[in-house]
């Protein structure tokens, strides 16, 4: 089966791909009418020449456009001048372009000699077909205008009238628009007028309340924070600590035959007067004789010295026992065979009150900084206060204790912080509304203008609120009744306008600006005319 292609003059080379891969069949007839894209330019002809090799497709041209048919054989093509009657496959019509049936009366031969000659194409048959089947008629193209570079240039197209007339229409509209809004919406007003003002200086009371539902009050919002940290620090307490020295004595009884004892504690003195001590109580037997001769009773006993230090590390000595009477202190006494040993005393760190409480104060202020920050940033747009901050459970814990010896020592510390917020905005407009109250009927506040507020915190609970006492500088003018002037003066020039509120005895001075530079007048919408009220020092 045979495939027929019809292709336009100005149909692009992808297009004619895209076609050529969709067709089942393995032998395809393309035809070009004279003057077409494709047969313009020899890219388009090597691309095509590539895919008919990469579809795997017998791709014959068919037309009568020498120039064409010339490029055309310069790149492979099998070129023919007209369709044979061959079997093509006519169910198929996805890829045959609307239009006429042809039928090409083949030539004559052409000889060798002449097939470079100008060829004038074959004729042309139309056959009748039924009317719902005619397609478009295929209309003869002018020569394509080629560029320098011998690329086929596609023509301009031509704008209709109508289309015309909408953008003409769209233009004109866009000015007017335009116009407008340099007349209307653009112009600005903005009047500074300078009354005599009074200067009211009041202290209010305010509850920001935790939950509330009464008028005279305003929420508040409970704001917490807790942080945690650890340090180390060098302890500088100092004390002698060591050891006092220890050795055995052999206590002699020559007293009597009765036995002597002696309680813990019993003292001893060396001859260079050394004091030791008896570590546990002893009972030294008394005298017995021994063929014929009187022995003395003896006993050991452990003694430790008085006081730590290595100059109780004293020789073997004799000992006496200052808490027997005189008289008995001959008879019984004491010996060391060896030396006492084991005493000395040095000097070491040890942990101080002051090192404590200087930790503690060191810690707590960097917790406090941080707690503070942390405070504000949960606080976001709310109003918190730093003479209301308090502080929340606080647990310390230190490695070692006072007076103990360490070189330093570390302290760890978790402490909370929290205080109640509110709407600095809404405290204003109670302020404002109290002073208020005690104006006199033929006076107002200037608005915006609450200046040195300072607030005094009275008491605050997490269960309730914050209670504050708050002072503050308010200014009253007579009744101005600026409202009005927005309805009176939109179409005044500037000087006009301030002769308009000058007219006014209590307004002392008046500045109009107007914007943009070109603008002469107070603009007519009344939006865009803005008056602010300055105090003035003059009462």
């Amino acid at each position: 089966m045979e495939k027929v292609i019809y292709i336009d003059a100005d149909e692009e080379i992808t297009s004619v791909i895209s076609k050529i891969k969709k067709t089942k069949s393995s032998k395809v007839f393309i035809v070009i009418p004279k003057g077409s894209i494709i047969l313009g330019s020899i890219v388009n002809l090597k691309m095509l020449k590539k895919h008919e090799k990469n579809f795997n497709k017998d791709i014959k041209i068919v037309t009568t456009d020498s120039m064409g048919r010339h490029l055309a054989s310069q790149v492979g093509f099998e070129v023919v001048h007209s369709l044979d009657d061959k079997e093509i496959d006519e169910h198929d019509d996805s890829f045959v372009k609307d239009g006429p049936k042809i039928d090409f009366i083949p030539n004559k031969k052409i000889s060798d000699e002449k097939k470079n000659e100008q060829d004038d194409g074959p004729k042309i048959i139309f056959k009748e077909i039924k009317e719902e089947d005619t397609p478009k008629e295929i209309s003869p193209k002018k020569d394509i205008a080629k560029s320098d570079e011998g690329k086929p240039v596609k023509e301009k197209k031509k704008i209709s009238k109508t289309l015309k007339r909408v953008l003409i229409s769209f233009g004109f509209l866009s000015a007017v628009i335009g116009i407008l809004a340099l007349m209307f919406i653009l112009p600005k007003a903005t009047i500074y007028v300078s009354p005599r003002a009074e200067e009211i200086r009041e202290n209010v009371s305010l509850e920001a309340l935790l939950d509330t539902k009464d008028n005279n009050s305003f929420s508040g919002s409970l704001v917490e924070a807790t942080e945690e940290s650890s340090k180390n620090f060098q302890a500088t307490g100092k004390k002698n600590v060591g050891e006092k020295a220890k050795g055995v004595i052999i206590v002699y009884n020559e007293w009597d035959s009765t036995a002597q004892p002696l309680v813990s504690g019993t003292r001893f003195i060396s001859s260079d007067g050394k004091l030791f001590k008896t570590t546990i109580a002893v009972n030294v037997p008394g005298t017995k004789v021994e063929q014929g001769q009187i022995v003395a009773g003896t006993a050991n006993v452990n003694v430790e010295a008085d006081q730590p230090g290595d100059n109780y590390n004293i020789g073997s000595a004799t000992f006496s026992i200052p808490g027997l009477s005189s008289n008995k202190q001959d008879k019984i006494y004491g010996k060391s065979i060896n030396s006492m040993s084991g005493g000395y005393i040095k000097e070491v760190k040890v942990v101080s009150s002051k090192d404590i409480e200087d930790a503690k104060n060191s810690l707590n202020e960097e917790l406090a900084s941080r707690l503070k920050e942390n405070l504000k940033k949960q606080a976001k747009d709310t109003k918190i206060l730093e003479a209301a901050f308090k502080d929340g459970n606080v647990e310390e814990n230190f490695s070692a204790k006072e007076g103990q010896e360490a070189e330093e020592f570390s302290l760890k510390i978790k402490k909370g912080l929290w205080t109640v917020g509110f709407n600095e905005k809404k405290s204003e407009e109670m302020i404002t509304a109290k002073i208020k109250e005690t104006l006199s009927d033929d006076k107002e506040l200037i608005e915006g203008k609450l200046e040195n507020v300072e607030y005094k915190v009275i008491d605050e609970t997490k269960e309730k609120g914050l209670n504050l006492s708050v002072s503050a500088v308010a200014f009253a003018t007579k009744k101005l009744e600026l409202s009005k002037a927005k309805y009176e003066i939109p179409g005044k020039t500037k000087e006009e306008a301030i002769e308009y509120f000058k007219q006014n005895k209590e307004i002392m001075d008046v500045k109009v600006d107007l914007w943009p530079f070109w603008v002469k007048k107070i603009p007519l919408n009344r939006s865009r005319i803005e008056i602010k009220v300055n105090v003035s020092n003059s009462k």
